[in-house]
């Protein structure tokens, strides 16, 4: 996510959304602790759980949304 955000020319604090699917009801506590742990400021979350995704092995599933100026774009540059 951090990667993928760097080439858009974001970073970690212009993400606005963030929706996630897990697979297992377990593991909501670990993915709570570590999107806080990423992630300080509190952008708009979703959080589901699913009974699979659209690949069997996978269990969990991120879609971050960022925003990024158009002046905050240039910087990355």
């Amino acid at each position: 996510m951090c990667e993928a955000l760097r080439c858009a020319g974001a970073e970690l604090s212009d993400i606005v959304q963030v929706r996630s699917w897990l697979t297992d009801r377990d593991d909501i506590d670990a993915n709570v602790k570590v999107r806080k742990d990423v992630i300080s400021h509190r952008p708009a979350y979703m959080l589901a759980v699913v009974p699979q995704l659209i690949r069997p092995s996978l269990r969990l599933e991120i879609e971050v949304t960022a925003v990024v100026t158009h002046s905050a774009a240039k910087q990355h540059e």
